[in-house]
């Protein structure tokens, strides 16, 4: 059985991800830049939800 990881994510990031029918436990798949773009996000707030 998988631990799963609880992200900070608002509201409208998780709409943003639903939109683009990304799971959060595949975040970790795209980079920093790629996440940034797709949630219309500064670079350190998808750094920091990357981990």
């Amino acid at each position: 059985m998988g631990a799963t990881t609880k992200l900070p994510l608002t509201k409208e990031e998780k709409s943003l991800l639903r939109k683009s029918k990304v799971k959060v436990s595949d975040i970790h798949h795209f980079t920093t830049e790629q996440l940034a773009s797709m949630l219309t996000i500064p670079l350190t707030r998808a750094a920091a939800l990357k981990g």
